[in-house]
């Protein structure tokens, strides 16, 4: 009776301490994980996944990949031949969207240096023509700082200023990376982290006012775009300014039917109550 008693101890309690610490393996495993072990859309099947590494390895094995002096594509999307997209082929469209979709993969190791910042938004040797007028970017910012940047490359031009205010809830990593923006680039200023943004929209008229205010002392532009996190922008600097030298000093204003649960009652919403004529006139 004994002998059992101990083979009973020698077998279970070696089975209870393995599934214990299995279970306080995995409970610390989930409550440690940062955000970047899930980089992928749990959507996108295993097989895409390794379609999608497979076309990076590729550009990343091309010699002249990052040699170009001209708008450089990241290694996700380096394979997309862009005329086909621009001249509306539909088929070659819809291997690129949907399940096709191609997800922007984090950069673990992205080089924060000036000079690799400087080269990755515009390269010393590019050209740039002169726009009838200089545009202002003021963007309120709070996460994926290299969609930012590739859209502050997209935009950028020696006329233009960018102003960047950034949501005082973001990761500090993502916060000190905007800061090194504002550090690197002479055309771009990053205000000090005051406001709480969120979805809802609150303060967002803030941070937009406080970017304009910041921008006011760089004359060389007419125009300014109010944007948000991810907002992309569609046409060139060239395209943008073309558009606003035919609106000659008019605004473009998007307006819509407002939300219900944000109306304040009482208050009066016609353009003459809210003061948008200069001293009262039309």
């Amino acid at each position: 009776m004994k002998k059992i008693k101990l083979y009973w101890k020698l077998f279970v309690i070696p089975i209870f301490l393995l599934v214990a610490f299995g279970i306080a393996y995995v409970s610390y495993f989930r409550h440690t994980e940062t955000p970047h072990m899930h980089d992928f859309d749990p959507g996108i099947s295993d097989k895409r996944k390794v379609a999608i590494y497979e076309n990076m390895i590729d550009a990343l094995r091309d010699e002249n990949y990052g040699s170009s002096v001209d708008y450089q594509k990241r290694a996700e999307t380096n394979h997309i031949q862009c005329g086909r997209v621009l001249s509306g082929d539909t088929e070659y469209i819809n291997t690129l969207v949907g399940e096709n979709r191609i997800p922007l993969i984090e950069n673990r190791r992205l080089n924060m240096s000036c000079p690799a910042i400087q080269d990755r938004i515009h390269s010393k040797t590019q050209d740039f023509k002169l726009l009838d007028s200089g545009i202002a970017f003021a963007r309120v910012v709070y996460t994926d700082y290299e969609f930012i940047e590739k859209q502050l490359e997209m935009s950028w031009h020696p006329q233009n200023v960018f102003c960047f205010t950034v949501d005082k809830k973001s990761p500090d990593e993502f916060i000190s990376r905007m800061q090194k923006l504002d550090e690197c680039m002479e055309n771009v200023v990053v205000l000090p982290v005051l406001e709480n943004y969120d979805s809802s929209g609150h303060n967002m008229n803030i941070g937009h006012k406080r970017c304009m205010e910041a921008l006011l002392p760089k004359t060389d532009w007419s125009y300014i775009l109010l944007l948000q996190n991810h907002d992309v922008i569609i046409k060139s600097v060239y395209e943008i300014s073309k558009i606003y030298s035919l609106l000659g000093g008019v605004n473009d204003v998007h307006f819509g039917k407002e939300i219900d649960g944000r109306r304040v009652p009482g208050l009066k919403w016609d353009p003459r109550s809210m003061n948008l004529f200069i001293n009262g006139k039309i």
